[in-house]
């Protein structure tokens, strides 16, 4: 837990930013974050990336898929109609068909306000929904990480200080 009392495990809408910021400041190249609905199967990520460059930014990605086929359509409508740029990708294997993308770069309003949308008026949730963010690929000494190469250590200081105090449960 956090020194401000929020997790990633439990969390409300009012902590999206953080969750976000998190996500832009610790996940490595590539890495991302899941953030779901704790009573539903409803969820979308935002996966993490670092050019060359130096450019680092944040990606969503909401999929075609058996459960969210019916708000597909609907988002891609919502994101055309408000003037958001987003691609469309087709999948050929398994049960995800297609994604929806839509880059966000270092804008973490873009992004709370792409969760918002995702979560209150395409899928129809409650204001007082409960948030489960499950990070995956992010520095596990919860470095600032911005070099498309960084490696997690594998030391002894790794191990003693896996629950570094930046972490929220």
């Amino acid at each position: 837990m956090s020194e401000d009392g929020w997790n990633l495990s439990n969390h409300g809408f009012d902590k999206m930013p953080k969750v976000i910021e998190w996500a832009l400041q610790y996940c490595l190249n590539r890495g991302f974050i899941i953030i779901e609905d704790r009573n539903s199967e409803h969820f979308i990520q935002f996966r993490k990336y670092i050019l060359r460059d130096g450019e680092i930014g944040l990606e969503l990605g909401f999929p075609e898929a058996p459960w969210s086929a019916a708000y597909f359509p609907e988002l891609r409508d919502a994101l055309a109609n408000s003037g958001t740029s987003f691609r469309e990708a087709r999948e050929t294997s398994g049960k995800v068909t297609a994604f929806i993308h839509v880059d966000c770069g270092q804008d973490i309003d873009q992004a709370v306000g792409l969760t918002r949308l995702c979560f209150f008026e395409i899928f129809g949730l409650g204001t007082d929904t409960r948030f489960k963010s499950t990070p995956s690929n992010y520095s596990s000494l919860y470095d600032n990480v911005d070099d498309p190469d960084y490696v997690n250590p594998k030391t002894s200081k790794w191990w003693s200080t896996w629950r570094a105090p930046a972490a929220p449960e």
